[in-house]
């Protein structure tokens, strides 16, 4: 009977050992993935599902070696390239102590953004939720997705060599991701563009770029001609300006719009393109400010509206941006300023 227990006990005890050996692997491997934030193969990204406690949603998506937003609108490509970086080279730094443990836990789960990649599949490759920075800023605070439900632990985590603070690479907001470029026009697939100044009509002028080669450009105040032919070296330099047009940002509210509107414009620009697609900018005085570099003229007197920054309406006057003079008055260029110095003017009679 002592020999059986014996033996029951052995086998008692080589069946723990099994099951021992068996489950360290994998709890090894569970601890080991709740903490794995980085992707390595971050050359398979296609996508990035970032969506907040706000409902802020930020879908970027790789299509033709371009990202996109929400599938409507190009991603800056800093903040893309800063984002990707961050995923490769994210780490932890330690996990967060049971003394903060709860209030650490807490905080993630009301305020965070969930970030899903995918790797060419339908179901991510990894999903994890970004916190706040911790008291110093010197860390982020993550914990992993696993199975569909919150880690037990969250972790401290930053960048190799970089930064600590990672929050703002996950912004759930498309208008930050979304591109400032509203010009990116290729000279060759230009058709036209007109310039109208309102105020000041003697400047306004329109160019056909039908021959890329040899482009001609008209007044748009038929009371003027100019004897001479327009300088082709600086039209089809000002026609390859419209390649990269940046607005400063997207104003997703700005007080007394709709009084700016009701002012006429300082100058409307239309680019048709070969297909026919029409693409218009009106650009307005933007009031002056508090903020607004010169606030008084020569003379002393106050300034009515800024001198460095203008408002801009697209998509039908849907839309509007701050531009900047300093990266957009290359534009603003006039009628006469296509011509030699030595440039006579004759005004027709009406």
């Amino acid at each position: 009977m002592k020999k059986n227990q014996w033996m029951y006990l052995l086998a008692g005890l080589l069946i723990v050992m099994a099951i021992v050996l068996i489950c360290i692997p994998y709890i090894k491997n569970l601890q080991e993935s709740d903490k794995a934030f980085a992707i390595k193969n971050i050359e398979k990204v296609n996508r990035i599902l970032l969506i907040n406690n706000s409902g802020d949603t930020a879908d970027l998506t790789l299509d033709k070696n371009a990202w996109h937003v929400n599938h409507k609108f190009k991603v800056k490509a800093f903040a893309i390239k800063n984002l990707l970086e961050t995923i490769q080279y994210v780490k932890v730094d330690y996990p967060v102590s049971k003394a903060g443990h709860n209030n650490v836990l807490k905080d993630l789960m009301q305020n965070n953004t969930r970030v899903a990649i995918f790797t060419g599949d339908s179901e991510p490759e990894k999903v994890y939720y970004v916190g706040g920075p911790n008291v110093t800023n010197t860390g982020t605070f993550m914990i992993m997705e696993l199975a569909g439900e919150m880690a037990k632990r969250p972790y401290v985590t930053s960048i190799i060599g970089g930064a600590g603070y990672l929050t703002g690479n996950y912004t759930a907001k498309a208008d930050d991701w979304r591109s400032n470029q509203i010009f990116s026009y290729p000279s060759k697939d230009i058709k036209s563009i007109k310039i109208e100044y309102p105020l000041k009509p003697e400047g306004s002028f329109e160019i056909d770029n039908t021959d890329p080669e040899k482009p001609s450009i008209i007044p748009l105040l038929n009371t003027m001609s100019i004897d001479i032919p327009a300088d082709n070296k600086r039209l089809k330099e000002y026609i390859s300006y419209f390649n990269e047009g940046y607005a400063e940002n997207y104003i997703s509210y700005y007080q007394n719009i709709d009084t700016i509107l009701m002012t006429t414009a300082y100058c409307n620009i239309t680019i048709v393109d070969n297909k026919g697609d029409k693409n218009l900018l009106r650009i307005y005085h933007k009031p002056i400010s508090e903020r607004s570099k010169q606030q008084f003229d020569e003379q002393g007197n106050p300034m009515e509206y800024d001198m460095d920054k203008f408002i801009g309406a697209i998509n039908n006057d849907k839309e509007f941006v701050l531009i900047q003079f300093y990266s957009f008055g290359k534009f603003f260029k006039k009628y006469m300023q296509f011509f030699g110095q030595a440039t006579s003017v004759s005004k027709k009679s009406k």
